[in-house]
């Protein structure tokens, strides 16, 4: 492993616990680091340009490797390994990872999205394999929480994932903050039912703070994806009566219906 930007005068090789090195632009070479394995700590301190690398333990027997980080712990006696309750904020981009078994690293061999439409998946992962897995972007604005099991013996991955449900939606602008009803967060649908005199209406579908848009328009019936980086107001021309207002906090649609 080679640090690029910026190396130490000397070419030699540093072992994997370094007391401190002097960088500087100045110098072109790689610092070369002799790894016996393990987690490491890279630190650098920008105003003495020192740059430290300290191991600090010993790798999990399952772990993933690539844009996120996760351990498995093992349950004792059992051929599973799981790691629970593990919150990734939204991002916009989509995080790759594999699975790495005793320093073996198993794709799989299609890439998948474990963040999808199904909240549980069973994938079967394999050293043939050469595709990852990945954790989409999110549209929604908010925040997942995964968990996962993996069975040493048959290398079987189970993923499941959750929406922070601490977060509330609500329906912003000639709405006035009406609240779309979850269930108190035990629901992926949350709806709002409004009796709204004939006219034109603008809104977004508000997510904690963060506002979620469409820019389309809706003639009395339609469902839309809403995402946080469309900007633009939905507007609903209504002819007047009762509107039922559906949206699922999993695929970010937005469903608007006239009852009567």
């Amino acid at each position: 492993m080679s640090v690029n930007k910026t190396g130490n005068k000397s070419p030699k090789e540093k072992t994997s616990t370094t007391g401190g090195l002097t960088t500087d632009s100045k110098y072109k070479r790689p610092i070369k680091l002799v790894a016996s394995g393990g987690i490491y700590r890279f630190i650098f301190n920008n105003k003495t340009n020192v740059f430290m690398i300290k191991r600090i333990g010993e790798l999990p027997e399952i772990y993933t490797v690539g844009d996120v980080y996760i351990k498995f712990k093992h349950i004792e006696g059992t051929s599973y390994y799981v790691a629970n309750g593990l919150t990734f904020s939204k991002f916009f981009s989509s995080k790759y990872f594999a699975i790495s078994k005793n320093g073996k690293i198993l794709g799989v061999q299609t890439s998948q999205n474990i963040r999808s439409s199904w909240r549980t998946k069973k994938i079967t992962m394999s050293e043939n394999y050469d595709k990852t897995l990945y954790l989409g972007k999110s549209y929604l604005g908010s925040d997942y929480v995964y968990s996962f099991i993996f069975n040493y013996d048959t290398n079987e991955l189970f993923a499941h994932y959750d929406l922070n449900y601490e977060e509330d939606f609500k329906l912003e602008g000639d709405f006035q903050d009406t609240e779309l009803n979850d269930n108190n967060g035990t629901s992926d649908i949350a709806t709002a039912t409004i009796q709204i005199d004939k006219g034109a209406y603008h809104f977004k579908i508000n997510n904690k703070g963060v506002p979620l848009g469409g820019g389309y328009i809706i003639n009395d019936n339609g469902y839309h994806l809403m995402k946080t980086d469309y900007k633009k107001d939905v507007l609903l021309i209504a002819s007047g009566g009762t509107y039922k207002f559906t949206f699922n906090k999993t695929t970010g649609i937005l469903d608007v219906k006239k009852e009567s």
